[in-house]
């Protein structure tokens, strides 16, 4: 919950910034709003509704992943449209309405993603799903090795998959 109330708060106030930037026509500001504070609460906002939804169908992790990943997709869909007409409306003889959207835009999030965060309920210690077994074979792919933060940096595959992510 913490980490969707942060994610909801730098995510809405990206918009804000970027808003200030596009009505001031300071790039920078748009950058570090669009990209940097906006990109930081997309990314701790996606961590919450992963990790719950697999809590809640450990059988099916896979089906839960792709469910949070459908709604982020899914939001992207449907925020599109809104956009236009959001700059349609509020565009004049003087502006195209960006920084209007991206104000509305900001509240929108802002209060969805409270939303989110005030409801979300994780299942309790020990729950799990009516005639769920628990595999007895132990999957290739999960590491039974614990590696901490300085070791993983030391590796060129963190540093490929940061760019990746950050270029992305």
């Amino acid at each position: 919950r913490k980490a969707m109330f942060v994610a909801a708060c730098c995510f809405s106030l990206g918009f804000f910034v970027s808003a200030i930037g596009v009505h001031t026509h300071n790039l920078f500001l748009l950058y570090l709003g669009n990209g940097v504070i906006g990109g930081v609460g997309l990314g701790l906002g996606y961590i919450g509704p992963v990790s719950t939804l697999m809590k809640w169908f450990p059988d099916k992790p896979g089906m839960a992943t792709g469910l949070a990943i459908m709604g982020f997709g899914g939001g992207a869909m449907l925020a599109s449209p809104l956009s236009v007409s959001l700059m349609s409306f509020f565009s004049s003889e003087t502006s195209v309405g960006v920084a209007q959207t991206f104000v509305v835009l900001g509240l929108f999030y802002l209060v969805l993603m409270m939303f989110g965060a005030f409801t979300i309920r994780v299942p309790a210690d020990g729950w799990k799903p009516k005639g769920y077994v628990a595999p007895k074979i132990k999957s290739k792919l999960v590491s039974s090795n614990h590696v901490n933060v300085s070791q993983a940096m030391k590796t060129p595959q963190f540093w490929l998959l940061f760019w990746v992510l950050c270029l992305n």
